[in-house]
């Protein structure tokens, strides 16, 4: 356990790190070993867990994923559907169809939605993700503009003294070998808004400065850093208005500039269960192999030396006069072992509302075991918790799809006026659709006459995807009566005939309009 001074959100984490990184202060150093820690429970790396555990041989631990479960769970549930939405009802048609191509090459050039996806457990894993937006004008026009991800070790927000949650500006340090092939350096990237007293026009300008100087390895939060060089000097980044770094925070916390893990308070219980597990698996082995009690003396050799026992097929062991040798019964049931294992799980997954069904594991026979209203109130948990990481990621992607009508504008010559850009993930797509339960809903109600016989073929071919051969009379009547009625809402609420550019509350109220 390491020594520390000051009391922060990574206090959980510290009893199970060996070591403070070096070259930062204090509150980042036990932010970035708490990264480390994660990553390791999370990979379930071998020498971390073992120094958690009390393992006298370290061959015979065993090492239980809880960690990765639990991540991997709540990912499934987070951002499903994920992409970008151009609202219909800002900017001019030319703007509209400008902003659908340029982002659509983006997403496609730079992979936006596989970096997406692996974005996801990196953020409930460590807490925080930072998205990171740069340009370089001497590329090919319509590839100038690039997306990507950064380790958030690397990233520091410079934030108001006298308001801790307003930033105005930011750094991105990284250590790397110099161009010498042999020194170690650190680079550091620094970006100012206009309202940092050392932006080059302090409260006058409009635009973020940018710079790039390259330290001595581990100076760079000292007084007086020691410059090596600066490759960049600072300028100004002329239509760059924001600061190009974009931080989703996870399990956000006031006055708290960083996010927390899923895995935070858990450390204890990761290390529990594989010690548990490890205990059993030593158990057992004991059972199996064997151990023998005595109270005679120890064998000796013919010099009369004590020496070991040797026990095995077709051999005698002989004992003093009157001494006992008997086998030792071993463990007859790990059930107690396994009831323990069990009930740590399902207190870590209990915590973040993670249920049995949600981790994919318990599921056998389960389809048929509960109600609508036991399985949703089951899985209620993980959603609402989904549903505020989604808030949380859509809020800040949703800012850096806006900001990006500058790089656009600055870097590509492309103007997109008013034209608003969204993030958006489905909140009905988590649980796989009860195809059953829906097609006897709709089957009771036509027969009854609740639902019109359009009503559900309507549903039939949105929810189900099945088409028909309109070949009777009437049934042609109600499909055109159909289509028209969709055409007249999209367009009286300025969509297309398939419901582009959709946001999210009116895709919602096209749903409600069209059941």
């Amino acid at each position: 356990m390491v020594q520390v001074t000051m009391k922060t959100p990574y206090a959980s984490a510290m009893p199970y790190v060996s070591a403070l990184p070096d070259g930062v202060d204090e509150y980042n150093a036990q932010r970035i070993a708490s990264y480390d820690l994660y990553d390791d429970l999370y990979t379930t790396d071998p020498a971390t867990l073992r120094s958690m555990m009390e393992v006298s041989d370290e061959t015979a631990a065993r090492f239980l994923p809880l960690a990765q479960t639990i991540v991997d769970t709540m990912a499934r549930f987070v951002g499903k559907s994920w992409r970008y939405n151009i609202l219909a009802e800002f900017g001019t048609p030319a703007e509209q169809e400008a902003a659908k191509e340029a982002f659509a090459m983006l997403f496609r050039r730079e992979r936006m939605v596989s970096k997406y996806v692996s974005m996801k457990p990196e953020l409930i894993r460590r807490g925080d993700a930072v998205w990171y937006v740069r340009a370089d004008p001497d590329k090919a026009e319509g590839s100038r503009i690039s997306i990507s991800t950064v380790d958030p070790r690397s990233y520091f927000p410079i934030t108001d003294a006298d308001d801790p949650d307003r930033t105005i500006g930011a750094m991105l340090i990284e250590e790397f070998i110099d161009e010498d092939g042999e020194t170690p350096v650190t680079k550091v990237q620094r970006w100012l808004k206009p309202s940092h007293p050392e932006h080059p026009q302090y409260e006058t300008g409009e635009f973020i400065s940018y710079e790039m100087s390259i330290l001595e390895i581990g100076t760079a939060f000292d007084e007086e850093p020691k410059v090596i060089r600066t490759p960049v000097p600072i300028d100004i980044l002329e239509g760059i208005r924001q600061i190009p770094l974009y931080h989703i925070r996870n399990r956000e916390q006031s006055q708290n500039p960083f996010g927390r893990s899923d895995l935070t308070g858990l450390e204890s219980l990761c290390a529990g269960v594989s010690q548990s597990l490890t205990d059993e698996d030593t158990a057992i082995a004991m059972a199996g192999l064997g151990m023998f009690a005595t109270d005679s003396g120890a064998p000796k050799d013919d010099e009369g030396n004590e020496t070991d026992w040797i026990l095995g097929p077709n051999r005698v062991v002989e004992i003093d006069r009157g001494a006992k040798f008997e086998r030792v019964n071993g463990v007859a049931s790990t059930e107690a072992s396994q009831s323990h294992i069990r009930l740590i799980e399902d207190r870590a997954y209990g915590s973040l509302g993670i249920s049995d069904i949600a981790t994919g594991i318990k599921v056998d026979g389960m389809a048929g075991a509960f109600s609508g209203v036991a399985l949703a109130i089951r899985m209620q948990p993980i959603m609402d918790a989904a549903d505020q990481k989604d808030s949380a990621i859509n809020g800040i992607m949703s800012q850096m799809f806006y900001d990006l009508k500058d790089w656009f504008s600055a870097y590509e010559g492309i103007n997109l006026g008013e034209v608003q850009i969204e993030s958006w993930s489905s909140a009905t797509d988590r649980v796989p659709f009860d195809r059953q339960q829906a097609w006897s809903e709709l089957m009771d109600g036509y027969n009854s006459g609740v639902f019109s016989l359009k009503y559900v073929q309507a549903q039939l071919a949105n929810r189900f995807g099945y088409g028909f051969d309109y070949q009777d009379e009437a049934t042609v009547v109600e499909r055109d009566d159909l289509e028209e009625a969709r055409s007249e809402w999209f367009a009286r609420n300025g969509m297309d005939s398939v419901g582009a550019n959709v946001s999210m509350d009116n895709r919602m109220a096209a749903e409600r309009a069209l059941s």
